[in-house]
């Protein structure tokens, strides 16, 4: 339904964990927004997840895994002390600007050209 920003604090206190089992994602927001709640998350392992630290913060489970993401929904919903954990964990997780994702990309896409350029035979174009 229609909410307002104001209101996702008190969304995300009724809660208990975040699913985000998409094929592939960017610049998952809404992983970001729940952690900054205090939220856990399943995800899946695609380019942009490393934010979920497995069994930390939550879930990282293979992609199209339905049968690994149930079994990961029933022992967190089945074990309030790991959830308790793993809210504490995405509670503490650091959540990083666009700026600090951005200048962390421009990073790997340096060190991979670098390592490109390395592996070309001498003489190559």
């Amino acid at each position: 339904g229609n909410y307002t920003p104001d209101e996702i604090p008190e969304i995300s206190k009724r809660i208990d964990v975040g699913l985000v089992p998409s094929y592939t994602e960017t610049y998952c927001l809404v992983i970001r927004e729940w952690l900054s709640q205090g939220v856990p998350c399943i995800t899946t392992n695609y380019f942009g997840s490393e934010i979920i630290q497995d069994g930390t913060n939550g879930f990282v489970i293979p992609t199209g895994d339905a049968d690994e993401l149930c079994r990961k929904m029933r022992q967190i919903t089945g074990d309030r002390a790991l959830l308790g954990k793993l809210t504490a964990g995405a509670g503490e997780t650091y959540i990083p600007t666009v700026a600090d994702e951005c200048a962390a990309l421009e990073s790997f896409y340096e060190r991979i050209g670098a390592e490109n350029e390395r592996a070309k035979p001498s003489g190559s174009i």
